[in-house]
Order: C-alpha cells, then structure tokens, then sequence
C-alpha cells in the first residue's frame, strides 16, 4: 500500500515537470518565430522598403537643387496708415520706414537677418524705439530654390530697442507660386508670441502680406501689400493696440 502511494507521487511530480518543461519548450519555439519573421525577407517586406525609399528619393529630388548655396539681398521702403488706440482715444498717422535683409540658403535650409528704421522716429509702428532687429531659422518644405516655386516655414526672434524694450519669438511662413517663367506671386505671414518688457507691459500680434514680382535673372523687383496688428497689455492699465495697413516696394539681388 505504502509502494503505491510512493509510485502515485513520482507519477504525478513526472507529470507536472512534464507539463512545466512542454511549456518551455513552447515559449523557445514561439519566440524564436518570432525572431525568424522579424529577421526573415518577403518580396512583400521588399516591395514596402523599395516604395518607401522612392519616395524619399523623389521628395529630395523635387526640392533639392544643383547648387545648394544661395543667397539674397533685399531691401525696400513701407508706406503705412497706422491707427492707434492709446487711453481710448484713436489716432492716425501716415508713416514710412526703410528695411533691409539678408538670407543664406544651403540647400533647404536658411538663415536670415533683418533690420528696420522708421523715418518718422517711431520704431516699426510696434513701439517708441527707433529700430528693430530680426534673426530666424527657415526650412524650405517644398521647392528647389528660392526662384522657383516654395513653401518655406520660419522660426526667429524679434529685438525692439527704446521705450519698451522687448524680445519676441515669433514664428511663420512664406511661399512663392510662379504664374509664368518670370512672373510670379507671394504670401507671407509671422506670429509673434506674448512677450512682457521690463516695464511690464506684454506684447504680442501678427502680420499677414501678399504681392507680386518679377524676375530679371538675379534682379527682383516686387510690390507687396501687408497689413499689421499690434497689442500691448499691463496689469493695472487700459490695453493699447495698433493696426497698420500699407505697401512696399522692395528690391532683390540673389546668387
């Protein structure tokens, strides 16, 4: 009786190692098929890889140019009405300023920098100070150059030096659609994030402009419509705001 008892627990302990080293086995051989289809080749796997990287080949080939530096120099004057709203009292003005800008391209990728004086000794409609100062980053989404049709997206900063000093990152894009070889037409636009000056007064707007040029080999001159909107915001203090609407004319030499 005690012999039967015994053979009964070796049967049973034989059975569950059984069952135990049954289930190893099966964990071994599911992950190493796993291991085999993540590691093995299909003409289908091949197909998806090969259609992926035409794809890629194609997008740089379409905005990948032959000469990947490229540079610009432009400059031009503004003529604006500017509506002004100070204390809930509303002013206008007519005013000018002058600008100039330089961009360097390699291939989709741009740096550019700016520099603006208003003649009538109020810095760029946005405050008091007499100039202003610009420096972004741009990458050229679509498009092989500068001359040919593009879309390009832009990050920068924005310096305001004089009464209300202030330092605003501003974000945006531009785009350029030729209509004919030589003739062709742009749409602009820059955000400027809220930013607060040291006498606490916060910044913050936007600027949308549109026009049209045309190329004369390296020469570009263009005409361009914009219109502005400014706000400024201090605790304890009647908000003030500026609307400006007005044209350029703007000259361009690239190489």
């Amino acid at each position: 009786m005690r012999a039967g008892k015994i053979l009964w627990a070796l049967m049973c302990s034989l059975l569950f190692s059984t069952m135990a080293w049954g289930d190893t086995l099966i964990s071994i051989a599911v992950k190493k098929q796993q291991e085999k289809r993540n590691q093995g080749w299909s003409l289908s796997d091949w197909m998806t890889t090969k259609n992926a990287m035409f794809q890629m080949d194609r997008w740089l080939a379409l905005n990948s140019s032959t000469t990947p530096f490229e540079f610009r120099f432009r400059g031009g004057q503004d003529r604006y009405d500017q509506e002004e709203l100070i204390n809930g009292v509303v002013e206008k003005k007519t005013k000018t300023r002058d600008w100039g800008r330089a961009t360097i391209n390699y291939s989709i990728i741009g740096i550019s920098a700016g520099y603006e004086k208003n003649q009538t000794g109020t810095e760029d409609v946005i405050t008091s100070s007499s100039e202003t100062t610009t420096a972004d980053l741009s990458l050229r989404i679509f498009g092989k150059s500068m001359q040919d049709t593009n879309i390009t997206g832009v990050y920068g900063i924005k310096h305001y030096s004089g009464d209300r000093k202030s330092q605003n990152q501003y974000w945006g894009g531009d785009g350029t659609v030729y209509l004919l070889p030589m003739v062709g037409a742009t749409v602009g636009y820059r955000e400027y994030l809220d930013h607060c000056g040291s006498d606490k007064w916060c910044y913050h707007g936007h600027t949308v402009e549109y026009g049209g040029f045309i190329d004369l080999s390296f020469f570009r001159p263009e005409v361009t419509f914009f219109r502005e909107k400014h706000y400024w915001d201090q605790e304890g203090s009647t908000p003030e705001s500026k609307e400006v609407k007005g044209y350029r004319f703007t000259a361009s030499l690239f190489f």
